[in-house]
């Protein structure tokens, strides 16, 4: 067996599954190599994700990472940012002409919600994001 691609795994049924059980997938005797690029729990609502080990033919589900939520106020000094779940924040800082870019920096104090940020006339343009760590 050669395995590849990604797996999608569907629950048709809506039977109860949860975060621990296993899954025997695949039952086969002989050489086995490669594995899914990705592994896909659904309906995604379920709140699952899953590993699937080629050499046991296993899927074992496990938790899906929570994305995190980027929430942003204006006072009158600056920007609070502010999220939910594991994230840092990150920030570039261009000229007017050249847009975002590549140049992704660790925002000072940004690995930690919330986060203040002070207003700067001579930024031409910034941009945030978060990512996760």
């Amino acid at each position: 067996i050669t395995y590849g691609g990604k797996l999608v795994v569907i629950n048709e049924t809506g039977a109860a599954i949860a975060v621990g059980e296993v899954f025997n997938l695949v039952a086969a005797a002989g050489a086995k190599t490669g594995n899914f690029t990705s592994v896909q729990v659904l309906p995604s609502s379920m709140g699952l994700s899953g590993s699937f080990n080629p050499a046991t033919g296993q899927l074992t589900l496990s938790a899906a990472p929570v994305i995190p939520t980027l929430g942003y106020a204006k006072t009158e000094t600056g920007l609070q940012f502010s999220w939910t779940g594991s994230a840092r924040l990150q920030v570039q800082t261009n000229s007017l002409s050249m847009g975002i870019g590549m140049n992704w920096v660790d925002y000072p104090g940004g690995g930690a919600s919330p986060v203040a940020v002070p207003f700067d006339a001579a930024n031409g343009t910034v941009f945030f994001r978060l990512i996760s760590p």
